[in-house]
């Protein structure tokens, strides 16, 4: 089944966006036909491609009609494409809260709600934490370093809410950001939000993250990313 992107969104996009998503590529385990969305140009290239390659959407050579299809025309705009070309995606989520293993909450693995609170231990992990009122972040404080956390990615959809887990090197394969998921999961849950989890096809460990915290896949999502490389 083919949609087509929102014309206004892709026209502005393309004229004075930095990040542009021609194409996506999703198929639900549930179903048996994968879904494209494109913008409106692209129309006559996804007809072409669901003839071509319907029967599986997700090959080394389906992902290369698009980008050839794709890279000249997108240059020709001012964008060049992401350095991985197509991000082979593994979408997750959990709307239950019995559905979360909270037995993988670990000792020292709590919820914070203010920078004031993390302010008092080293961060291990490469990102800044930001927790804001309603909005909790998980983290793991091991030896009074923050070793792992779990956050709620920026915006809520219809789906529910998406988060992202971190843990630094040196203590990873300990559980840390399994423990970390699992109450940020359980505490959003508790609210009534459905959560979701998403990460790329080759990362095992993230997707053992997502297993081991009780979500099960819900599809597969193939996104052809630009960036802007200059302004014409």
């Amino acid at each position: 089944m083919i949609r087509c992107e929102d014309a206004d969104f892709a026209d502005f996009s393309l004229r004075e966006g930095d990040i542009a998503v021609p194409v996506e590529i999703f198929r639900s385990v549930a179903a048996a036909e994968a879904d494209l969305l494109v913008y409106p140009e692209f129309l006559p290239q996804a007809e072409a491609f669901l003839r071509l390659h319907g029967g599986d959407p997700f090959s080394q050579t389906a992902a290369a009609f698009w980008l050839d299809t794709l890279n000249g025309q997108m240059h020709d705009k001012g964008f060049d494409p992401s350095p991985d070309g197509a991000v082979l995606i593994r979408e997750f989520s959990v709307g239950l809260p019995g559905s979360v293993r909270i037995e993988t909450v670990l000792p020292g693995t709590v919820l914070v709600e203010s920078d004031e609170e993390c302010a008092h231990f080293v961060n291990a992990t490469t990102h800044t934490l930001e927790p804001e009122d309603g909005h909790p972040c998980a983290v793991h404080i091991r030896d009074g370093v923050i070793a792992a956390y779990a956050a709620e990615n920026d915006g809520e959809n219809e789906d529910g809410v998406e988060i992202h887990v971190e843990c630094a090197p040196q203590y990873r394969r300990c559980g840390y950001a399994s423990s970390c998921a699992a109450l940020l999961t359980q505490s959003l849950l508790a609210r009534g939000k459905n959560v979701l989890y998403r990460c790329r096809a080759q990362n095992a460990a993230s997707a053992g993250v997502a297993a081991k915290v009780g979500f099960v896949q819900t599809g597969l999502r193939l996104s052809f990313v630009y960036y802007r490389s200059n302004r014409l």
